[in-house]
């Protein structure tokens, strides 16, 4: 005796509701979202000293020290 089991269409979506296709073999269209800006990285070299004032500071402020760099360059961009 052989059982036939039937799978429905494959998600063609980047990123399917797994959960959703497995119950109901139907994928619900994401939600259109903006284009997010692709992101540069940058080194800069700084003296060990005032690297380790900087992480400190920042860590008792509950600042992350990239948030503190962007913004810092934000607004000089803008000014």
């Amino acid at each position: 005796m052989s059982k036939k089991v039937s799978f429905g269409a494959k998600p063609t979506l980047e990123k399917p509701a797994m959960d959703q296709w497995v119950e109901t073999r139907t994928i619900e269209p994401l939600p259109i979202v903006e284009k997010v800006e692709k992101i540069k990285r940058m080194t800069n070299d700084i003296p060990e000293s005032l690297h380790r004032e900087f992480k400190s500071k920042s860590s008792a402020e509950g600042k992350a020290m990239g948030d503190l760099i962007r913004g810092w360059i934000e607004d000089y961009v803008k000014s």
